[in-house]
């Protein structure tokens, strides 16, 4: 899904306490909130970068799962298509549904749920954050019982880096409700199970792409945009040393616009980044998956031809260092290559 994210109004939020759950207790402990947030533009506008901000360095689109474990997809949808003020009761189950889906693997922290305007239509962004400081969250309640709570433990948890930030957001279309999440637990390796826990089990959704298929789709593009858009032999070469670097280091997460920025001349980057966007391949950092790549992409190839003769060479890119590709006045180029000689014939 393409959003334009920094179009994002937040209008209305509330905040649910979400203390840690023990797997003896029931749902007693919760005591969701009953108030909205004070509509106070510094507030709304504070929320809406946050969010912003997480949606526009990591998002992976997401859909409702057919069979959903979670409630939350009918509740969004009922949020959407509901003509009464159901703001606050809906958030109240969504919580609730939190609370009681959590283990002791999962920590205390707060659910804030805002209804925002995205791209001038209606959308719903859903923000979990997780805190093991053990504060207390300011819970207020008038004399009529009602309870709200405080954004300024919020704030603090935004700001300082709370532990777990993530954020789903849900927007109305035409015929459809489409949906993104960002999530700093993904593509790290060890906590896929509690990211999981987020995206199926709480907000019933599954990727629309898996990890495996966009770095495959990003590859592809990569050495397509080296290969057509790229006029430099020099160039050529070292983007594609830099791609083979990217692919096989140890980092689980492909950050497009910082390997552009890193590696690619000036006049390049944007370029690159309008290509990624023309394949609908993801410019925001997503999982590094190479489970399906296979060889190809561990050892750098490069193939000459001159007339009918093709000469193909491959190895790692440390090998090939010694390759020198010089462009010619005619638009060709000249090849050196130190080796030893093997054989001739096969």
């Amino acid at each position: 899904m393409s959003l334009d994210f920094g179009t994002l109004q937040v209008e209305r939020a509330i905040i649910h306490q979400i203390p840690k759950r023990l797997s003896s207790e029931g749902a007693v402990a919760l005591r969701t909130t009953d108030i909205e947030i004070p509509p106070v533009l510094e507030s709304m506008n504070f929320l809406a970068e946050r969010i912003k901000e997480s949606l526009v360095k990591s998002s992976y689109s997401v859909a409702f799962d057919p069979e959903p474990e979670s409630p939350v997809p009918d509740l969004i949808s009922r949020l959407f298509e509901s003509e009464n003020d159901d703001f606050v009761h809906i958030s109240q189950r969504i919580a609730l549904h939190l609370y009681t889906s959590q283990t002791g693997v999962n920590s205390r922290g707060v659910l804030v749920i805002t209804q925002v305007k995205l791209e001038n239509k209606p959308a719903l962004a859903i923000l979990k954050l997780e805190d093991e400081k053990g504060c207390e969250y300011e819970i207020l309640e008038n004399n009529k019982g009602l309870i709200t709570c405080s954004l300024k433990q919020v704030e603090n948890l935004m700001l300082t880096g709370g532990k777990i930030f993530k954020v789903g957001i849900f927007v109305k279309e035409s015929d459809c409700i489409a949906g993104c999440i960002s999530d700093k637990q993904r593509g790290i390796k060890t906590q896929t199970l509690v990211a999981n826990f987020f995206l199926k089990r709480f907000l019933g959704c599954y990727l629309l792409k898996s990890p495996a298929i966009t770095t495959n789709q990003f590859i592809r593009t990569c050495q397509n945009f080296i290969n057509n858009d790229v006029s430099s032999v020099e160039l050529k070469q070292r983007y594609e040393i830099a791609l083979l670097s990217l692919i096989n280091n140890n980092n689980d997460v492909i950050e497009p616009t910082n390997f552009a920025s890193l590696n690619m001349h000036v006049d390049d980057r944007q370029k690159f980044i309008d290509r990624l966007e023309q394949d609908e391949v993801p410019t925001t950092n997503f999982e590094k998956d190479i489970s399906t790549t296979g060889n190809s992409i561990r050892n750098m190839h490069v193939t000459f031809t001159n007339n009918e003769c093709t000469v193909a060479i491959s190895g790692n890119a440390s090998s090939l260092e010694d390759l020198i590709i010089e462009e010619t006045d005619d638009g060709r180029v000249k090849v050196s290559f130190v080796a030893e000689l093997d054989k001739f014939g096969k």
